[in-house]
């Protein structure tokens, strides 16, 4: 079955620290689409912050989406995903160390969980409403989960 597999790095010398204070950040990461079925098709992304103070120095997420071959509507898609973005170690310990700044103590790591759905109107524009979830928000234990919903459009030319 066909898949795309994709490792990439960046550097940007005008970035912001979490103290938003200008410096160089650098990173990897790597992006994996594999279709599994005729239908199906699996994906995952992880990146990883090399230099630069940021809140989360990882990211790993996975899914799927199923096309809509099986009602009907083969360019439309179905898609779940899942991801977690690890807090940096410098922020966990400036933080603790700020409360009256940060307002808790980061730790461990943000959860989000999407549920979309791709609707492809015609050769030029696709609309997706999803829902997602943010489980620890910021990396706060204490923190309330957010339930968002969106609307995101492509059109192309």
């Amino acid at each position: 079955m066909p898949g795309t597999y994709r490792a990439y790095a960046w550097s940007n010398a005008r970035a912001t620290n979490f103290d938003d204070s200008e410096a160089r950040h650098s990173g990897f990461g790597l992006s994996i689409d594999q279709r599994v079925t005729d239908s199906l098709t699996l994906f995952g992304r992880y990146g990883h912050q090399t230099t630069g103070d940021v809140r989360f120095d990882r990211v790993l997420t996975v899914g799927g989406e199923l096309d809509g071959s099986s009602w009907g509507r083969g360019a439309d898609g179905v898609g779940l995903a899942m991801g977690m973005l690890r807090t940096s170690s410098r922020f966990a310990a400036a933080s603790a160390a700020d409360l009256g700044i940060y307002g808790h103590a980061a730790h461990g790591a943000e959860r989000i969980g999407e549920l979309y759905y791709r609707i492809h109107l015609n050769d030029h524009v696709e609309l997706t409403p999803s829902l997602q979830y943010i489980a620890r928000p910021a990396a706060n234990l204490d923190g309330k989960g957010i339930t968002l919903v969106g609307v995101r459009a492509r059109v192309g030319f």
